[in-house]
């Protein structure tokens, strides 16, 4: 019997007036037990909405699963994502011209012996098409930019060898990114994962180096963090770097129990075990240099990028 499993994929969608919608949905295995979750957050203007309950799911892989009532399925080059539960009614399509290449990418992030923790996206980029419906609120969906990302994990949360994590993705009309950099204790020994669409090349490198910009604070959690940076990136035939000059937050919460419905006891218990991760996302603005043979290319461009905190986290300074 497995003692630990958590598998786990990110959705989300951008607006064209900014509005912006992402939901994990979630399956923790302990001890022979399952748990399933699908949390959802809306940001339109300043106007937040949030929704958060029991699921049951049957996972065949990244790409297909059964929720009640509902279901996750790849059908040809598209991906769609189908639930109605409670005041929640998802009806998602992901079209793409292809499945982003991420049969060819690297799953493993980062790896202690004979267990991992596994990190790809499984669409980069995606046009979405359909709607969402909370309450009394409907969102129609048409042709906008989403992503899909999928992680899972055999190693115990409390022997997990990160203190925070910096993630972001961008979509660009010539360039589609994301990335994930996890620091350990050891801030000098990162685990770095970087995922580029450029033109038709797609690649995968660990070429990354994170320059601080500006130090912030967080009050939320009472903890320092690095609130502008910069990325160099480097792939084969060209490099790229990202200024995040400017981050402004959409959503804060921690990942147990945000809506409090867990029992309290095993709150408790989880929250200790885990190091109680919580994040921070921000909509992001940022200047985007890409250099290659063909040129460099240069932009200002928006993006979601998001701050990950453990409590045993390690002051920034």
């Amino acid at each position: 019997m497995r003692i630990f499993s958590l598998d786990k994929w990110f959705f989300d969608v951008m607006f064209p007036d900014s509005s912006y919608v992402f939901f994990y949905i979630a399956r923790v295995r302990l001890f022979g037990l399952s748990f399933s979750r699908i949390n959802l957050h809306y940001k339109t203007g300043e106007e937040l909405y949030s929704y958060s309950e029991k699921i049951r799911l049957k996972v065949t892989d990244k790409k297909n699963f059964a929720v009640w009532p509902g279901t996750f399925r790849q059908e040809g080059n598209n991906l769609k994502l189908v639930i109605a539960k409670g005041e929640l009614v998802i009806g998602l399509i992901f079209k793409s011209s292809r499945i982003s290449g991420s049969e060819k990418l690297k799953e493993e992030f980062i790896q202690l012996k004979r267990k991992s923790i596994k990190w790809t996206p499984v669409l980069l980029k995606a046009e979405v098409e359909g709607s969402i419906t909370l309450g009394e609120l409907t969102r129609s969906v048409s042709n906008y930019d989403g992503y899909i990302d999928y992680m899972s994990s055999r190693i115990l949360p409390f022997r997990v060898p990160v203190v925070e994590i910096y993630w972001g993705r961008l979509h660009h009309e010539k360039i589609d990114l994301c990335w994930s950099i996890a620091y350990p204790e050891d801030p000098t020994t990162p685990y770095v994962k970087c995922i580029c669409r450029f033109g038709d090349r797609l690649e995968e490198t660990g070429k990354v180096m994170l320059m601080i910009k500006e130090l912030g604070r967080s009050e939320v959690f009472r903890k320092g963090y690095i609130r502008r940076y910069k990325l160099e990136v480097k792939f084969r035939k060209y490099q790229v770097s990202l200024t995040i000059n400017k981050q402004e937050d959409i959503f804060v919460s921690e990942f147990l129990d945000e809506h409090k419905r867990l029992n309290p006891l095993l709150t408790g218990v989880l929250k200790i075990i885990s190091g109680n991760p919580g994040g921070i996302k921000f909509m992001s603005q940022a200047e985007l240099e890409v250099t290659s043979g063909s040129g460099i290319l240069r932009e200002q461009v928006n993006l979601i990028s998001e701050y990950v905190r453990f409590k045993k986290n390690r002051q920034t300074s």
